[in-house]
């Protein structure tokens, strides 16, 4: 990624030109790249996936309590968040019970960090 000072004789730019740069700003840096459109194949590994990942997400946002809390202090010695910790050990836990290509239909947790026990539940 090029860095830039003045892009396009300015003092800041972005946007696209010409579908084929692009100039932005990341931390308050400019910078160009080659315009890319991402692509979403939708296979159903990725929307498995995904759907995993939702889970995840609705299960931490519903836990709360004393759990919470135990990730937070348990990922501080990983320098990650407690939701970020959460999720990892969640899907690698999914990965090892269900596999990418089973469509996951909901999660469980029981225990505290580092020794919890994940159940990954299939759609049937």
């Amino acid at each position: 990624m090029a860095r830039t000072k003045g892009p396009l004789f300015s003092l800041e730019a972005s946007g696209t030109v010409g579908n084929v740069i692009t100039y932005s700003q990341w931390k308050g840096r400019n910078y160009v790249r080659r315009h890319v459109v991402p692509q979403n194949p939708q296979t159903a590994e990725q929307v498995n996936v995904r759907k995993a990942m939702a889970l995840c997400v609705a299960y931490w946002q519903t836990i709360g309590g004393e759990v919470q809390p135990t990730f937070n202090a348990f990922a501080k010695s990983t320098g990650m968040s407690g939701f970020n910790q959460f999720v990892k050990r969640a899907m690698k836990e999914y990965d090892i019970q269900l596999g990418t290509d089973v469509d996951p239909l909901s999660i469980t947790l029981v225990g505290q960090p580092p020794n919890e026990t994940w159940t990954w539940a299939p759609v049937v």
